[in-house]
């Protein structure tokens, strides 16, 4: 919200991620919101400076949960050894 002087997330990506913590939990749902908001910095915030344009945050919420379902407890594994070291 501060970024843009708007509202980041609408209620469309309020439910969205109810639903997504239907499926995955509430821990899926933390990734999935980390995802989405890095995949949205990463991938659309350059373009987004440069040409004043928003893309709506569910498009990145939704790869964060696809991400987060296929290979979420492997991501998460590879966190804690990269942050942590090995067990």
């Amino acid at each position: 919200e501060k970024a843009f002087r708007k509202e980041a997330m609408g209620g469309g990506d309020i439910k969205m991620m109810a639903m997504v913590g239907a499926f995955l939990g509430w821990q899926g749902v933390l990734l999935t919101l980390f995802l989405g908001a890095f995949l949205g910095a990463v991938v659309f915030g350059p373009i987004s400076m440069k040409t004043g344009k928003l893309v709506p945050f569910g498009i990145f919420l939704a790869v964060g949960a696809v991400a987060t379902w296929l290979v979420g407890d492997a991501l998460v594994d590879w966190y804690m050894e990269w942050a942590f070291g090995p067990r």
